[in-house]
Formats: C-alpha cells, sequence, structure tokens
C-alpha cells in the first residue's frame, strides 16, 4: 500500500470507549502495541456493594465494580437458644449441640472392675466402691438431679439400680439373678440440663 501524503506516526494514544469514533491525528503502524490493561490489581468487591462504570482506560481490566448482595454472618446458637429448642434458623456448632435437650450429655460403658472404656462423653471418672457398688463422676454437674438416667447391665441376668442421682454423680448397683451384689460391666446413659 502507498501512502501518498505524509503521515506522522507517534505513540498510540487511543481511548476505549462504549462507541467507536474518528480521532484527528496520526495513523497507526501495523505493530503498534495498545494499551489495554495494566497490573493494577483490580478493587476488591465488598458485601452489599454497587455496580460502577471503569472511568480509567484501563477499566476493562482495573476500576470497574460488580454489585454483590450484602452478606450477613449468623451468629450461631447460644447456650440459651440450644436449652430453649424453639429456634429453627440459628445455625448450631458442635461444641453447643450439647446443650440441646435432645443430646445425651453423658454416656459410657464401663467394664465389671470400674474401667472406663473408650469412646465415652462427659464422664469425668468411674469408681468401684465395692462389688456391684460404683460411683460415675461427671464432666459438667447438672443443673438439679432430676436428669433422665439409662443404665443398662452387660449381662442379662443382671439387675442394675442407681441410687438417688446427684448433680455431679451417680451411684449405681449391679445384682446377680439371686439378688446378691456382683461386679458387671454396664452402659450409661444422662440426659438433662447441664
Amino acid at each position: 500500500m502507498n501512502i501518498n501524503n505524509p503521515t506522522t506516526f507517534s505513540t498510540p494514544d487511543l481511548t476505549l470507549s462504549t462507541s467507536n469514533s474518528s480521532g484527528t491525528a496520526g495513523a497507526l503502524r501495523a505493530d503498534d502495541t495498545l494499551l489495554v490493561y495494566d497490573s493494577t490489581v483490580p478493587e476488591a468487591v465488598t458485601s452489599g456493594g454497587s455496580s460502577a462504570t471503569g472511568d480509567t482506560a484501563t477499566a476493562a481490566r482495573r476500576n470497574h465494580q460488580h454489585s454483590l448482595s450484602t452478606i450477613t454472618f449468623q451468629t450461631a446458637a447460644s447456650v440459651a437458644e440450644m436449652e430453649a429448642a424453639s429456634s429453627n434458623t440459628v445455625p448450631v456448632t458442635p461444641g453447643r449441640f450439647l446443650y440441646s435437650p435432645s443430646s445425651a450429655k453423658c454416656y459410657g460403658s464401663v467394664a465389671s472392675d470400674g474401667t472406663l472404656q473408650a469412646n465415652d462423653l462427659g464422664i469425668d471418672d468411674v469408681t468401684r466402691n465395692s462389688a456391684g457398688d460404683y460411683t460415675v463422676e461427671w464432666d459438667t454437674a447438672f443443673v438439679n438431679a432430676n436428669y433422665a438416667l439409662s443404665l443398662t447391665g452387660e449381662a442379662d441376668h443382671t439387675d442394675i439400680r442407681s441410687a438417688v442421682p446427684a448433680t455431679d454423680s451417680v451411684r449405681v448397683l449391679t445384682f446377680n439373678g439371686s439378688g446378691s451384689s456382683t461386679d458387671c460391666g454396664f452402659f450409661v446413659i444422662a440426659y438433662g440440663e447441664i
């Protein structure tokens, strides 16, 4: 291609816009470099931010903004909310689930010698007082002694009972089929307010 008229070449200085228009300066060469983006980090999108059109030459890469709905982070249920067990909208964390009325506060398996087996919850210690007489101590005391207690003996012929429970422990008594005190492993579960 021949250019008959003298042409002035200069550094490209194009305006990026939403429409095309003719300029009045010199011509572009095939190997010119055009500024399209730069290395500036884009603005962060913030919670509740509104959309905005960029206003710089490199807007497509930099200072335009997308909208983002407001993000609300909900506070986890309090102990009181867990105990009330009435909300269907408050999230529950594992550490607070224990305070739900439907959650066992304590459970465990006790061997006939009074040894607490693995995988217990809420049991601090077990003491074998004498043959067939054990004291199970809770990690956290119940609000009162009116908690629900479930005891099951390991052997079918075992009679298992509890003395009047205390807020921080329960005494467990095991008997054989003849009614005599005898050592026997047992399972314990307790429900109530702690």
